[in-house]
């Protein structure tokens, strides 16, 4: 099975949210990965290959892409109190 993800993040924009996980591989940028069941949360994405280079997601690679995540919303915020 492939999953694919493009950043870390969660959608919950409907009454009946379907929640969204998208990643990118820190080594190669790619966003498609190899797994035997569709991840349900961010502790999910552990384990998880990429199709393209073979890394295998780690808790630091998460922990990585989620302070990332927080710094450029933290950044789109500030923007949007300085307008």
């Amino acid at each position: 099975m492939e999953f694919s993800h493009n950043h870390l993040q969660r959608d919950r924009t409907m009454e009946n949210s379907e929640e969204t996980i998208n990643f990118s591989c820190p080594n190669c940028g790619s966003s498609t990965f190899k797994t035997t069941t569709k991840p349900q949360s961010i502790e999910d994405l552990n384990g998880l290959v990429c199709n393209d280079c073979g890394h295998a997601i780690n808790g630091e690679d998460i922990k990585q892409m989620a302070v990332q995540i927080a710094k450029d919303e933290i950044k789109k915020s500030l923007r949007g109190l300085l307008r």
